[in-house]
C-alpha cells in the first residue's frame, strides 16, 4: 500500500504511523491490526502486509511518539481494501484527511492466521 498524506507540523518526539486492519475497522478498540509502519517526514506512506487471502482491510494513520502511543491526531481511509487478485495486490495512492480527535490507541500487530501449534 502506497500513500500520501498531509501532516501537521509535527513535534521533535512525534512520528506518522500507517495501521491495516484485517476484517475490522482500523479504528476499532478491538481492532486486528496486521501491520505498522512509520510514514517519512514528508508524509509519504508505504507498508506491506499479508492478510488472509479475501480479506477486507482499513487502513488508518495516526500521528504520536511511538507506535502504539495514544494520538490526538489520526484520520481513516473511507471505504475498505480488498486482498483478493491475481498475483501481488498493490494498492496504491491512498490518501486522506488526518483531524484532531479523542485520545485513541491503536491495538499491537497480530498475525493473519494463527501461528502454527
Amino acid at each position: 500500500m502506497f500513500g500520501e498524506f498531509k501532516l501537521p507540523k509535527l513535534a521533535a518526539n512525534q512520528k506518522a504511523f500507517a495501521y491495516i486492519a484485517q476484517d475490522s475497522d482500523c479504528l476499532a478498540k478491538d481492532a486486528h491490526i496486521l501491520g505498522t509502519n512509520q510514514l517519512t517526514n514528508d508524509g509519504h506512506m508505504f507498508i506491506e502486509v499479508f492478510s488472509r487471502w479475501g480479506a477486507d482491510l482499513t487502513v488508518c494513520v495516526a500521528v504520536a511518539t511511538d507506535s502504539g502511543a495514544p494520538s490526538t491526531y489520526y484520520g481513516k481511509a473511507p471505504g475498505k481494501f480488498h486482498a483478493e487478485g491475481v498475483g501481488e495486490v498493490m494498492i496504491p495512492k491512498i490518501s486522506f484527511e488526518l483531524k484532531p480527535g479523542p485520545k485513541h490507541v491503536f491495538p499491537t500487530p497480530r498475525p493473519a492466521l494463527p501461528p502454527p501449534k
